[in-house]
C-alpha cells in the first residue's frame, strides 16, 4: 500500500510541512528507474528518492545521499533552484503533483510499474523521467481528479459491490475486508463496515507486515505486524530498507538454492548413469572369459577369420567370438586380456568416481537443507561459502577452462574451447606432458598429466586418444586417427588462430572415437 491513494494522501500532508520554504537543489539519477532530488533550506535538507522499477515502487525519504562520481546523470534541469510553493494530492488518483516557483510542477505518477515523473511547466509537458512510456505524454495536468459516487444510493444500487464505489482501496484492502467476511454481511452491515474503513484509512497508523511470506506495507492489519508507524515519511521510509534487505536476502537465496539444486541433479545423474555404466561392464561376458576359451581351443580356430564358434567351458554352451582378421589366434587372445585389463581398471575408477559423487551428493543435500533453513544474509552467506567446492557441480568444471578424467590414477585434461585449447597447453601443460588431437580436424586438445619417473602405459595413451577422438569433428567416424606426442614439441607461433599450433614430432594411433564413462570426474 506504499502507493496508495488513501497512504499518498496521508504522506502529501506530511511532504506538504516539511519541504516549505525548501528549493529543489539537485535532481540526478545513477541507477535505472531511480530518482534522487534534494530540497534543502538554511539548517535543513531531505532528499525525495524515487524507486520506479517494475517490480517495485516506492518513494523513500533520507537526511543524506551520496552521490556518485561516475554513472549520474542530471535529470529535470530546468527545476533547479525553484522554490518550493505547495503540494496537490489528485482526487481518487494515485499521483500527486509538487508545485514550484515559475510555474514549474513535477508530477507523480505512482502507478505500480508503470511509475513515471514528468515535468511541467504550466500546462505544457516539458520532459519525462521514463520516456518509455509513451502514453504519459498525453497526461493533461488540468483533468487529473476522479470523481466518484461514493453515498450510500449507489451502493445499495450496486448491492455492495465496493470496488465500483471505492476503486482506491486496492488489493491489501479487499483483503482485509475478505478477512472480515465481508460477503456473508447484510448490506447495511457492509456499508458500515466501509465506512468505519474509511475513518481508519483517513486518519491511519502506518504498518510493516509479513503477509504469506512477504514484507507488505499496510494501512489495516492483515497478517503478523512486524512495525507500526505514526509518522508516513518514517514509516514508508523503513519499509523500503526492510523490503529492499529483505528482497535482496531472497533473492540471494533463491540464486544459491537454484544453483545448488542444479548441482544435485546433475550429481545424482552422474550417479545413476555410472551405477548403468557398472551394471552394463558386471552383466556383460567377461573378456578374460573370452581370451582363455580362444586359448583353450587354439587348433580348431582358423587363420584369417573374423568370427569363430567355440565351446564355452564356463557355461557349458556354444559361443561366438568375434577376431581381428590378420591377427593370430594367440594375438587375438591377447587383445581380449588388455581388455579385461582396461575393464577392470574402467571399473576401479568408476567405482572411485561414484563413491566420490555420492560424497558430494551427501553434501549438497546438507548444504542446501542449511540455506532453506537459513534466516539471514550474514548466514546465508556463510553457509553458500562452506559449501563453495559443492555449489560448483560435479567435477567443480565451472572455474575450469577444461574438463578433466581420472584414469589409471593419471589427469587426462580436455580443452573446452579453442581459446581454452591454448589455455590448457601453454599454462597448463608442462614439457613432459603427453599431448594429443585428432588428426586433420578441429577439435579439442588433450593433456595427459605425467607422473615423474614413469612411462606412459599403452593404455592410458589409447583412452587417451579415444577422448581426443570424441572430442573433434570426427567424433561420428568409426574410426580416428590421433596424433600424440610431448607437449615440448608443441609450439605456438603469433600468427595462428585461437586454438591452432605447430606440432614438431609426432606418432599415431588410430582408435574409436570413445568417452569415458559420459562424465568427466
Amino acid at each position: 500500500m506504499q502507493n496508495n491513494y488513501y497512504f499518498l494522501r496521508q504522506l502529501t500532508g506530511k511532504l506538504g510541512q516539511l519541504l516549505q520554504g525548501t528549493q529543489l537543489t539537485v535532481c540526478f539519477s545513477q541507477q535505472k528507474d531511480e530518482l534522487i532530488m534534494g530540497f534543502s533550506k538554511p539548517e535543513f535538507g531531505i532528499y525525495l528518492k524515487a524507486t520506479l522499477s517494475a517490480d517495485f515502487c516506492c518513494l523513500s525519504f533520507h537526511d543524506q545521499f551520496h552521490r556518485t562520481k561516475r554513472n549520474s546523470i542530471n535529470i529535470f534541469p530546468s527545476a533547479l533552484n525553484k522554490g518550493f510553493r505547495s503540494i496537490d494530492q489528485s482526487l481518487n488518483e494515485r499521483s500527486f503533483i509538487i508545485h514550484l516557483e515559475d510555474e514549474v510542477s513535477l508530477l507523480f505518477k505512482m502507478h505500480g510499474n508503470r511509475s513515471n515523473i514528468l515535468l511541467f511547466h504550466g500546462d505544457k509537458l516539458i520532459s519525462l523521467f521514463k520516456n518509455n512510456l509513451i502514453k504519459d505524454k498525453e497526461i493533461d495536468l488540468r483533468h487529473l481528479d476522479r470523481e466518484l459516487n461514493q453515498e450510500w444510493q449507489h451502493f445499495e444500487e450496486t448491492g455492495g459491490n465496493f470496488s465500483r464505489l471505492f476503486p482506491t482501496f486496492g488489493k491489501v484492502v479487499k483483503t482485509y475486508l475478505d478477512q472480515q467476511n465481508y460477503a456473508q454481511k447484510s448490506l447495511k452491515e457492509q456499508w458500515q463496515m466501509i465506512r468505519s474503513l474509511l475513518e481508519q484509512l483517513n486518519s491511519p497508523n502506518y504498518y510493516m507486515i509479513n503477509y504469506q511470506g512477504k514484507i507488505v506495507f499496510s494501512l489495516v492489519k492483515i497478517g503478523r505486524v512486524l512495525q507500526s508507524y505514526h509518522d508516513p515519511v518514517e514509516a514508508v521510509t523503513q519499509f523500503y530498507y526492510t523490503y529492499i534487505k529483505e528482497n535482496q536476502f531472497n533473492k540471494e537465496k533463491s540464486g544459491v538454492l537454484k544453483t545448488l539444486q542444479s548441482a544435485k541433479r546433475k550429481t545424482e545423474n552422474y550417479i545413476q548413469k555410472t551405477q548403468s555404466k557398472l551394471d552394463s561392464i558386471r552383466a556383460g561376458r567377461k573378456n578374460e572369459e573370452i581370451a582363455n576359451i580362444i586359448m583353450a581351443n587354439l587348433h580348431q580356430i582358423s587363420p584369417n577369420t573374423s568370427q569363430v564358434t567355440l565351446y564355452d567351458f564356463y557355461h557349458d554352451k556354444e559361443v561366438d567370438i568375434k577376431l581381428k582378421k590378420g591377427l593370430s589366434p594367440q594375438k587375438n587372445a591377447e587383445n581380449y586380456y588388455r581388455k579385461a585389463k582396461n575393464r577392470k581398471l574402467e571399473i576401479d575408477a568408476l567405482n572411485t568416481n561414484l563413491k566420490t559423487r555420492k560424497q558430494d551428493l551427501h553434501q549438497l543435500e546438507n548444504q542446501i537443507a542449511a540455506i532453506e533453513n537459513a534466516g539471514d544474509i550474514k548466514t546465508l552467506r556463510k553457509i553458500a561459502g562452506k559449501g563453495s567446492t559443492a555449489t560448483a557441480g560435479p567435477g567443480q568444471q565451472k572455474s575450469l577452462p577444461y574438463k578433466k578424467f581420472d584414469f589409471m590414477n593419471y589427469e587426462i585434461l580436455v580443452g573446452k574451447s579453442a581459446g581454452s585449447n591454448d589455455i590448457l597447453t601453454q599454462k597448463v601443460a608442462k614439457k613432459e606432458d603427453l599431448w594429443l588431437h585428432a588428426k586433420d580436424v578441429s577439435g579439442s586438445h588433450v593433456v595427459v598429466k605425467n607422473r615423474p619417473g614413469k612411462e606412459f602405459p599403452k593404455e592410458l595413451i589409447e583412452k587417451a586418444a579415444e577422448l581426443a577422438a570424441f572430442y573433434s569433428k570426427r567424433k561420428n567416424d568409426s574410426l580416428c586417427p590421433v596424433i600424440y606426442t610431448l607437449k615440448k614439441y608443441v609450439r605456438k607461433p603469433k600468427s595462428l588462430s585461437p586454438g591452432q599450433v605447430k606440432v614438431e614430432k609426432e606418432k599415431v594411433i588410430l582408435v574409436e572415437p570413445k568417452n569415458f564413462s559420459g562424465e568427466p570426474s
